[in-house]
C-alpha cells in the first residue's frame, strides 16, 4: 500500500508527460508551423532551467517539501484552464512557459521526497518509479484510442482531467517528518560537501562531467520528444500505432526499472554511463534509415525493437543520475541537487535539442536524428576522456536490489 501512495504521484505525472510527449505535437501541428511546434516543446522543457532550482531552494529551505510540491500541483492545473482561451500562438507560448513552469518544479522535490523515503523501507526507487511508466503506458494506449475515435481536439480535454488527477495524488502519498535544516546546512545549500581541496577538485570535476554527461543525453533526445509522432504520421502511422511505439519504449523502461538494477550491482557509474550512450547513438544512427522503408509493416517492426533501446538511453540512465545527485549531496541539499540535475539535463539539454529541430525539421526532416547520435557521440568521447565518475559507487539502498 504504502507503494502505491508513493507511486500514485509518479503515475499521474507520466501520464501527464505521455500525453505532451506522443500527441502534444500532433495537436500544435494542426494550427501552427513546426517551428512554432519545436518552439512550444522547447518552452515545456526550457523551464525546467529555473522552476526545480527555484522550487528547491524553497522546499530546502524550510523542509516542507510536500507543501511545495503540492503547490505546483495545483498552479500548474489552474494556469493549464487558460489554454483553452486562446489560439493566437504567442499567448498560447506564454501559457506554455507559465504552466510547465509549475508542472517542471514539482519533479525534482518529489524525487528527493522519494530518496528519503526509500531511505526508511525495504523497497527501491525504480520500484516506485516504474509506477509513472505504468501510467505512460496506460494513459498512451488510451488516449491514442479515444483520437483515433474523436480527433486531436479532445486532447486539452483529457490533459486538464489527468492534472485534476495528478493534483488529487499529492494528497494520498505519506508525510515524512518535517525536517527543517539547521542554520550550518542552510548556509551550505546548493554547495559541495566540505573535503579537502584536493578531493574537491576531484569533486568537482566529476560533478562537471556529470553535468555535461545529462545535458548531452537529453540533447540527443530533443529531435525524438519533439517530432518522434510527427515523424511517425508523415510515413503513415495512425495515432493506435504511434502510441503502440511509445509505449513498447516505456515497457522496456519498465523492464530495468523492475531488474535492471540487479544487472548493474558491480559496475560504477561511467560503465553504465557509457553503456548508455552507446545505445543512445545507435538508437539515432538508426532511427533515420528505418523510417526510408518503403514497407510499413517492416518500418514498425524495425522501430519496434529500436524503441526497446529506451531501457538504456532512458531507464538505466536517469535511474543512475538520480542515485549519483542522492550520493553526491547532503539530505539538507537533496531538493537543489535534484533540481541541477532536472535543469541541465532535461531543461537545457531537452529544451534546446527540441528548440534547434524545430528550427530545422523542415529543411532536414529525419536527418536531424545524425545530429542527435553526433551529441551522443560527444558523450562517449568526454566519458573516455575524463573518466572521474566512477568514484562514487551505487548506493544499494535506493538502486540495487
Amino acid at each position: 500500500m504504502l507503494k502505491l501512495r508513493l507511486g500514485s504521484f509518479y503515475a499521474f505525472y507520466f501520464a501527464l508527460v505521455s500525453l505532451f510527449t506522443a500527441f502534444w505535437p500532433l495537436y500544435l501541428a494542426q494550427y501552427y508551423s513546426l517551428h512554432h511546434v519545436g518552439s512550444a516543446v522547447a518552452i515545456l522543457l526550457g523551464t525546467k532551467l529555473i522552476a526545480p532550482y527555484i522550487w528547491g531552494w524553497l522546499a530546502d529551505r524550510d523542509g516542507r517539501r510536500l507543501f511545495w510540491i503540492r503547490c505546483a500541483a495545483i498552479a500548474t492545473t489552474l494556469s493549464f484552464i487558460a489554454v483553452f482561451s486562446t489560439q493566437n500562438i504567442f499567448y498560447v507560448l506564454a501559457i506554455h512557459f507559465i504552466f510547465s513552469f509549475f508542472w517542471n518544479a514539482a519533479l525534482p522535490q518529489y524525487e528527493a521526497f522519494t530518496i528519503d523515503s526509500v531511505a526508511h523501507h525495504d523497497f527501491t526507487y525504480g520500484q516506485i518509479r516504474l509506477y509513472g511508466s505504468i501510467g505512460f503506458i496506460i494513459t498512451t494506449l488510451i488516449a491514442g484510442t479515444v483520437i483515433s475515435y474523436t480527433s486531436l481536439n479532445t486532447l486539452p480535454i483529457m490533459i486538464l482531467i489527468v492534472m485534476v488527477f495528478w493534483t488529487l495524488s499529492t494528497y494520498f502519498v505519506p508525510k515524512l517528518p518535517l525536517s527543517i535544516p539547521s542554520n550550518k546546512e542552510v548556509s551550505e545549500i546548493g554547495k559541495i560537501k566540505s573535503y579537502s581541496s584536493e578531493v574537491t577538485k576531484q569533486r568537482r570535476i566529476a560533478l562537471t562531467i556529470f553535468i555535461l554527461t545529462c545535458f548531452l543525453m537529453n540533447l540527443s533526445h530533443g529531435p525524438y520528444y519533439a517530432f518522434f509522432s510527427i515523424a511517425l504520421g508523415e510515413v503513415g502511422f495512425k495515432e493506435q500505432g504511434i502510441a503502440l511505439l511509445w509505449s513498447w519504449g516505456v515497457i522496456a523502461e519498465i523492464v530495468f526499472f523492475a531488474w535492471g538494477a540487479k544487472v548493474f550491482r558491480a559496475r560504477s557509474y561511467s560503465f553504465i554511463f557509457t553503456l548508455c550512450f552507446i545505445a543512445s547513438f545507435i538508437r539515432w544512427i538508426c532511427l533515420p534509415w528505418f523510417l526510408s522503408f518503403s514497407s510499413l509493416p517492416a518500418m514498425a517492426i524495425s522501430i519496434f525493437v529500436l524503441q526497446t533501446l529506451h531501457a538504456l538511453t532512458f531507464g538505466a540512465f536517469h535511474s543512475s543520475c538520480i542515485t549519483w545527485v542522492a550520493n553526491f549531496f547532503q539530505s539538507s541539499q537533496a531538493g537543489r541537487g535534484q533540481a541541477i540535475y532536472s535543469s541541465v539535463s532535461f531543461g537545457a539539454g531537452g529544451a534546446l535539442g527540441a528548440l534547434v529541430s524545430g528550427w530545422m525539421w523542415n529543411d532536414w526532416g529525419t536527418s536531424l536524428f545524425y545530429l542527435a547520435a553526433g551529441a551522443s557521440l560527444l558523450g562517449l568521447m568526454l566519458l573516455s576522456c575524463r573518466n572521474k565518475i566512477h568514484k562514487i559507487t551505487i548506493d544499494s539502498k535506493f538502486y540495487v536490489h
